[in-house]
């Protein structure tokens, strides 16, 4: 607890800072920061303990649950040692409840995404562009990724979904 409250004060100095420079700040812009501290957060947890690939999709769910709305969606892609995709529980917000949806579906064609293989290619946390996302949630958003990295090596891609506005 005494993390989020830390996290949260940071976010909000930083919001501070900007407000009074020169730099237009939105609340995308904010959300954004708090987006990364989220994601870097559940990315500490996983790589400290990463879960069973049973309780991977739990995980996430619950994870969204105690962020804000507009936290849209969040996956765990979780890779093989050839980087191919066994699971990506996806879970995103439809109404007031949770929604589920598998993007390890060959349909999807994972590994052509760019919030998948950038992380690995920078071994970085990468945002998207904001995008309109025709045929899932029906919003504009963009994509926060992370690595996520036991051992040197990449095992998953974690991601978030921010709604933003156009």
């Amino acid at each position: 607890m005494r993390i989020v409250h830390l996290i949260s004060l940071i976010i909000l100095a930083t919001a501070f800072v900007a407000c009074s420079s020169d730099n237009a700040v939105t609340p995308d812009t904010i959300r954004m920061r708090e987006v990364e501290a989220a994601v870097t957060t559940f990315v500490d947890s996983l790589q400290k303990s990463f879960p069973d690939d049973s309780l991977v999709s739990n995980r996430i769910a619950a994870y969204l649950e105690r962020h804000p709305s507009y936290f849209f969606g969040s996956t765990i892609a979780v890779m093989n040692a050839d980087t191919s995709v066994r699971l990506s529980p996806y879970w995103y917000r439809s109404g007031t409840s949770l929604a589920y949806a598998d993007l390890a579906v060959a349909s999807y064609q994972i590994r052509t995404k760019g919030w998948f293989t950038e992380p690995i290619a920078k071994r970085a946390a990468v945002w998207t562009e904001p995008y309109f996302d025709a045929g899932g949630g029906e919003i504009w958003m963009r994509t926060y990724s992370v690595p996520v990295i036991i051992s040197g090596k990449i095992v998953a891609i974690a991601t978030t979904d921010l709604a933003v506005t156009p």
